[in-house]
């Protein structure tokens, strides 16, 4: 790749060093030595597969109509229909302000030979003369910064040169940060340095003090080395805040790596102290260097883009997230009491963006806890995607994976903030497909802010990359290039670099808005609030610069002048606001980490004062909360830095209101929590109770990350066999939990106090074998619940049998393996279903089989009748549709026709839930009449119980969620196409995917040309396969003669009876959609006489392309006994059910004790968890 060949370290402009495969002319540096491919430093060197910001990861800027436009769009038009726009841009010849982050591009100066030139600068907002008006400064790259006072009705005035604050003549400034650092009152002005330079002065912060007010114009002093803020690190932005809660401001310092060509080795130990971040302690007004003994990594992975501060656990202390580019992982540091952190970034977050950049911090839901939202680079097109794919993601992803840097993927994350479920760390559900926000280009700012006044927080993105440089199609043209030039000249020459930058993709692309319309549901509102002018958009700040009630927005551009938005929101809708001053005390006056609470009209808010936001920027310190149709505010409180608390109520909106410290009061001690809205977690209707049993089962993973790519939805998964029953006859339910890793399962029974012990171990089948399914029931009709395990491994895709055996139980918790039971079944995953289908008194099986299409392994479901202890396979005499059924995930027995016979309802991938009603013991395929024929998804699991109090059986079907990088609809399906497509005797499976009306296949070039040879022929580049159809890529005569498979819903879905033979289908609430449902429970769990359900789920084995499904973190849903249900926070509700869950079950105790769930956890223990009344079972 070019940018390995052209410096790829930070060094002085004028020399350009040739990388290997180029020798150096004469005066040149001679580059290190190219490294094997498993030493490449991941940072940079795995740019070869990956995305960075950088250069790493470019799209061509061409869009498929090949008229040269970058193409930033969803897709779909905004929502809206434009009449009445809620921003205008301000032109600059009415504004004065004419700033812009202008970047010459020359042989020497260019983002082939410094990988961040492009990255942009950023802008902060706040009133620096005391006129109450919020002024402007820019930082610039190369030239002067700028700082504009504000001279009222959105008209600055440059008094950069009257304010000294120019800046150095000849350093590199990225961001920008306000704050007051000596406590005086006033706001100062901190820059962080950057560049390619290899001396430490050009690199030095830049600390300007203000010193007072001449002529309405701030002076300012640059005293940066007096107070031992003049690093010279790598720097990209700041943030100030009291980190050790001694009442004064520290500092947190964001810096970047130097991707040089370095091994991982050497990345991963050691510590630069112009690369790592820092922590610095103000003491007295001089500040020092604490981060060793603060906690702070100290490796060199870090390449921080993003920073924000904010209390994330609730426990009044501030907390650090950094965004960190390329693949080194981010950080989440929780501070602790004695002014240190510790890094929960695994243990608080189940995935992260790869290149991670901006990022924001803001109360998105109104529950009081503080979510967050780092943007990345995906870019929402087909096109645009297809054209970045180099075919070696998934190995870039295996690897950093191994290498213990987390799971990272090239999309946003909204990472939604679930509370503490050990009163500590924070744990957040990743829901940015969900909420829409997920894929937004080549994006660098993210900013919450309430743009239209409706008490919501909604989401600002900035957008564009001035220049892009590893496109692969723009990389073989460079190297093309390179080598002609080479081979005429012997080297690199000046001509070619110009000619080189000439040819460069670029992307011009706009800037995003989202509305917050609450329920995790962002509208994209861009083009509707006027907000779509293209442009290469780096820093951004929000302030109400007109003081007129709403927020306006200010966006420093690469290249072009910066845009100044006035906020029309005021005027359209008439939305009421009320902003909010604090005046804390010596040392703090700003107050940074107070926090204000707010409900107006039953909506509660909550904001904490943190000025550092979005990307090298920040903003003014004041909050301003949206009120919607709400005159007056209902209560208002802050809760300042030291504890302290008012509350003031009845407040008239449409005003600022100022508190002052001095007038608050320390909280009295039985004073209700200002932590968050809502009940806490003191009378929770959930406990964990793991100490009730012992040993605590666990799963053994089989399964790692695979370096080859899968398909979009995993077809290996880790299988846990979890089945509940009487086993001993004392009417307690006790279990069976089966063995991994060639382990025995293992029974564990119930004693009269609730607790379990392990019993009888049921020994393995053979090496390399786990217990993948049971089932407890009466299978000889002794009157005692024995044991049908089903035998497999997970990992062992070409093993085409599973082996079903039987134990019986012979009383005194012995059991004993039936030899004339075991019987071969085909298939890669069985289900179990124990029910009595002929009404004859005993138990029959059906067997559920699941193979992945395409793989060869298919077989049919079976109906097994118990003939007395006997089990005989009458499915093809009593029910030939089950053997159609090859993608089972789960089923249940049920009367659901009124019949007084079971019927049954099935669950799979790739199919609609399918019935089968019950017609003198034939069972009849009755999906159509039922209503269900087009209901084709990802289903999980079954649950059933009389939800709507009706007096028939309702289901709850748990499916994938909405949570994925594709939503299928009716006339939009996930598509996939089988067939031997090349003609060499073995299938192909071609997954595809809708996008504005064309039908697309989902893998890249690469993966496509691996499967079919024709392909890498057909289409050449990258350019030409993003542009291809599926008829296109197959052949029209491929696709028609292949077995196709739709998906039109992946939404957790509930079915009502209508005791009709319909079951009407109604999604389950956004909450339920946030990850997989794999395990469902009915019950009456707060005993009010309605049916109520706990879900619990996650899908892991996703590959790089599909964020894993690790959301879930349990949740109970209240129902209101007519086949609704109301969301319960976890944090209200006390459950948490963590991980991988792959099968939920309830276990009855004694009569009026309360029961308990068990969950099993694929690769970790299993969870207990026992509610606090007398629940009744659904």
């Amino acid at each position: 790749m070019f940018h390995r060949q052209l410096a790829a370290s930070p060094q002085p402009f004028g020399v350009i060093t040739i990388r290997p495969g180029h020798p150096p002319r004469t005066g040149q540096r001679r580059a290190p030595m190219p490294l094997p491919r498993d030493l490449l430093p991941l940072p940079l060197l795995l740019a070869a597969a990956l995305g960075g910001c950088g250069p790493p990861g470019a799209d061509d800027a061409r869009g498929p109509d090949g008229a040269g436009r970058a193409d930033g769009r969803t897709g779909a038009r905004p929502e809206g229909d434009g009449s009445e726009r809620l921003f205008t841009l301000m032109p600059s010849a009415q504004t004065g302000i004419t700033f812009a982050n202008r970047l010459p591009e020359t042989a020497a100066r260019n983002g082939l030979a410094y990988q961040y030139y492009y990255n942009g600068a950023g802008v902060a907002v706040g009133d620096l003369n005391g006129d109450d008006l919020p002024d402007l400064y820019f930082t610039a790259n190369i030239g002067p910064n700028r700082l504009y006072l504000n001279r009222g009705g959105l008209r600055f005035e440059d008094v950069t040169e009257r304010a000294g604050v120019t800046g150095p003549s000849d350093g590199w400034a990225t961001g920008v940060t306000l704050a007051d650092v000596n406590a005086d009152g006033r706001l100062d002005i901190y820059v962080s340095q950057s560049g390619p330079f290899g001396e430490d002065d050009l690199r030095r912060n830049v600390l300007y003090i203000n010193q007072e007010t001449r002529n309405e114009v701030p002076v300012f002093t640059e005293q940066a080395a007096a107070y031992g803020l003049d690093d010279p690190a790598y720097s990209t932005q700041a943030a100030f805040f009291d980190s050790d809660g001694d009442g004064d401001l520290d500092m947190y310092l964001m810096n970047h790596g130097i991707p040089a060509y370095r091994t991982l080795l050497e990345l991963g130990t050691g510590r630069s102290p112009l690369e790592v971040d820092k922590l610095y302690r103000n003491d007295g007004g001089r500040f020092t260097d604490v981060s060793s003994e603060a906690g702070l990594i100290d490796t060199n992975l870090g390449f921080g883009l993003g920073l924000s501060v904010g209390d994330l656990n609730n426990d009044g202390r501030p907390d650090i997230h950094v965004a960190n580019d390329y693949s080194g992982p981010d950080y989440l540091y929780l501070g602790r009491a004695d002014g240190s952190f510790r890094n929960v970034i695994e243990r608080s977050m189940g995935h992260t963006p790869l290149s991670s950049m901006g990022s924001d911090i803001a109360d998105i839901d109104g529950d009081g806890w503080l979510d967050l939202a780092v943007v990345e680079m995906e870019l929402p097109t087909h096109f645009g995607r297809k054209t970045r794919e180099m075919g070696t993601e998934q190995e870039r992803f295996a690897l950093i994976v191994r290498e213990g840097l987390h799971y990272q993927y090239m999309a946003n994350a909204l990472q939604w903030n679930r509370g503490t479920p050990d009163d500590t760390v924070p744990v957040f559900s990743e829901v940015a497909h969900l909420a829409g926000v997920a894929r937004t280009d080549w994006s660098w700012a993210a900013l919450f802010a309430d743009l239209d006044n409706d008490a919501r927080q909604d989401l600002f993105v900035t957008n564009g990359m001035a220049g892009v440089s590893i496109n692969p199609d723009f990389d073989a043209y460079m190297s093309r290039r390179l080598a002609e030039v080479e081979a005429a000249t012997g080297g690199t020459t000046a001509a070619v670099i110009l000619e080189l930058i000439g040819n460069m993709p670029r992307r011009r692309t706009p800037n995003h808005a989202f509305a917050n319309a609450g329920d995790l549901d962002f509208t994209d509102r861009t083009a509707d609030w006027g907000l779509d002018q293209p442009a290469y958009s780096t820093g951004a700040a929000y302030a109400d610069l007109d003081r007129d009630g709403d927020l306006d927005l200010v966006v420093s551009n690469v290249l072009d002048e910066a845009f100044v938005y006035r906020n029309n929101a005021r005027e359209t809708s008439g939305a009421h606001y009320v902003a909010t001053r604090l005046r804390g005390p010596f040392p703090n006056p700003f107050a940074i980490g107070a926090r204000v609470w707010l409900t107006a009209g039953g909506t509660p808010q909550m904001q904490e004062m943190q000025l550092t936001r979005g990307y090298q920027s920040s903003v003014e310190p004041v909050l301003h909360f949206g009120l919607g149709e709400s005159a007056t505010v209902d209560t208002i409180s802050v809760r300042w830095p030291d504890g302290a608390v008012e509350t003031r109520t009845g407040v008239a909106a449409d005003a600022t209101v100022t508190f002052d410290h001095a007038d608050a009061r320390p909280p009295a001690p039985d004073a209700p929590s200002l932590t968050s809205f809502g009940p806490g977690s003191a009378n929770t209707l959930f406990t964990h109770v793991r100490d009730a049993v012992r040993p605590v089962p666990r799963h053994t993973s089989s399964l790692g990350v695979p370096a080859a790519p899968l398909e979009p939805y995993p077809s290996r998964r880790e299988q846990v066999a979890l089945a509940a029953g009487d086993l001993d006859g004392d009417g307690l339910d006790d279990f069976v939990f089966g063995g991994s890793g060639n382990a025995p399962s293992t029974v564990y029974i119930q004693r009269n106090d609730g607790t379990f012990e392990a019993g009888a171990r049921l020994p393995a089948d053979a090496a390399m074998s786990e217990t993948t399914a049971a089932a407890i029931f009466d299978a000889d009709g002794d009157g005692r619940s024995d044991i049908w395990t089903v035998s497999s491994h997970a990992a062992a895709l070409v093993r085409a049998e599973h082996r079903h055996r039987l134990f019986l139980n012979t009383g005194g918790g012995t059991f004993r393996e039936s030899p004339g039971t075991s019987r071969q079944q085909g298939g890669e995953r069985v289900t179990l279903t124990p029910g009595d289908y002929n009404a004859d008194g005993r138990v029959d099986l059906f067997v559920g089989s699941h193979s992945v299409p395409g793989s060869g392994h298919a077989a049919g479901s079976r109906l097994l009748r118990n003939d007395g202890g006997t089990f005989v396979d009458v499915t093809d005499q009593l029910a030939p549709a089950l053997a159609r059924l090859t993608t089972v995930t789960d089923a249940a027995w049920a009367d659901i026709d009124g019949t007084g016979t079971a019927d049954l309802l099935v669950a799979g991938e790739w199919m609609a839930p399918t019935l089968l009603v019950n017609e003198g013991g034939r069972l009849t395929d009755a999906t159509a009449d039922a209503g269900l024929e087009g209901l084709t998804g990802w289903w999980q699991t079954l649950a059933v119980a009389d939800f709507d109090r009706d007096g028939d059986p309702d289901f709850v079907a748990g499916n994938l969620g909405l949570n994925y990088p594709y939503h299928p609809s009716h006339d939009a399906p996930f598509e996939l196409y089988v067939a031997d497509f090349n003609r060499d005797g073995r299938e192909e499976s071609v997954p595809a995917y809708h996008e504005a009306g064309t039908l697309y296949p989902w893998f890249g070039r690469d993966r496509m040309a691996s499967m079919l040879p024709w392909v890498a022929e057909r289409y050449p580049t990258l350019d030409a396969f993003a542009r291809a159809t599926l008829s296109e890529v197959l052949n029209p005569e491929g696709v028609r003669g292949a077995q196709r498979f739709a998906v039109h819903t992946l939404g957790t879905t509930y079915l009502e009876n209508l005791g009709d033979g319909q079951l009407l289908p109604r999604s389950l609430p956004r909450a339920a959609q946030i990850s997989a449902v794999t395990g469902a429970v009915p019950a009456d769990f707060d005993a009010d006489g309605k049916i109520d359900l706990v879900i619990a789920g996650n899908i892991h084995p996703f590959d790089h392309n599909v964020p894993r499904l690790d959301g879930g973190v349990g949740l109970y849903l209240r129902g209101d006994g007519a086949g609704g249900f109301t969301t319960v926070r976890p944090t209200a509700s006390g459950l948490w059910l963590l991980g991988e869950v792959q099968t939920l079950t309830m276990l009855r105790a004694g009569a009026g004790d309360p029961p308990a769930l068990i969950a099993a956890v694929a690769g970790g223990e299993a969870l207990l968890v026992r509610a606090q009344g007398p629940a009744t079972a659904g």
